[in-house]
């Protein structure tokens, strides 16, 4: 795990053009397999300093970050806006190895067995002792991969399941667990995004309802099903 720290000299009469820039870039640093802590703006003191801090799983991932964000277009966009504004007069980027007290840093699914790893060990949730939990994860989820059981269907919420070998204990101690962090990555692996499905949505209400669990009234969006099966009971 690596910590990117970048330090800006900005124009402080074009604050609001590096507060947009900043906004751009949250996201796709994300898009990327990173995890953004935010950009800090001055408030008193020096009014021409700004910090930005970003997580990596290592340096190869950031490498690969910053490989592929100069041919992506969003990020092309926000290099040029920044220079079309002149918001940066000049940064310093250093790197650092984070420690972090009871809290536990998880890493992003990247593989479908990763994606099975987490569906095997929800299964096991949904049948222990901590079936509860698990139960709370279906009920307050807003987006979820769909696999199936014994040829019937059932859901695994994206802020559980985007984490590698996630467990209870695990999702309880990332305090940035963040569904809108692990979409991307699922994403990433299934190749599409999740939308909104009348019939996914028909048998989640069904699958929720056998559990014995309200379904909350709120819009739910789901990846395409068909890639994730377990034949055991």
């Amino acid at each position: 795990m690596i910590t990117c720290h970048i330090k800006y000299i900005i124009d402080p009469d074009k604050l609001e053009a590096f507060e947009h820039y900043a906004r751009l870039w949250i996201p796709l640093v994300n898009k990327f397999g990173g995890r953004h802590h935010g950009y800090f703006l001055p408030a008193e003191g020096a009014n021409n300093m700004a910090l930005a801090l970003f997580i990596f799983p290592g340096l190869a991932e950031y490498e690969a970050y910053r490989k592929n964000s100069f041919r992506d277009a969003e990020c092309l966009a926000a290099f040029e806006y920044a220079k079309i504004t002149k918001c940066i007069i000049s940064y310093e980027r250093s790197f650092f190895r984070p420690i972090f007290r009871g809290d536990v840093i998880m890493n992003f699914v990247s593989t479908k067995e990763d994606i099975s790893r987490n569906i095997d060990q929800f299964e096991h949730l949904l049948q222990g002792t901590e079936k509860e939990f698990a139960h709370g994860l279906i009920q307050r989820g807003l987006c979820f991969v769909a696999y199936q059981k014994d040829g019937e269907f059932r859901f695994i919420p994206s802020r559980y399941v985007g984490y590698r070998d996630n467990t209870q204990a695990k999702h309880h101690a990332n305090h940035d667990k963040n569904g809108r962090e692990t979409n991307p990555a699922i994403t990433k692996i299934i190749g599409d995004k999740p939308a909104k499905d009348d019939e996914l949505e028909s048998k989640y209400r069904a699958f929720i309802l056998e559990l014995g669990i309200k379904p909350h009234n709120r819009p739910r969006k789901y990846w395409p099903p068909g890639l994730f099966k377990l034949s055991h009971s």
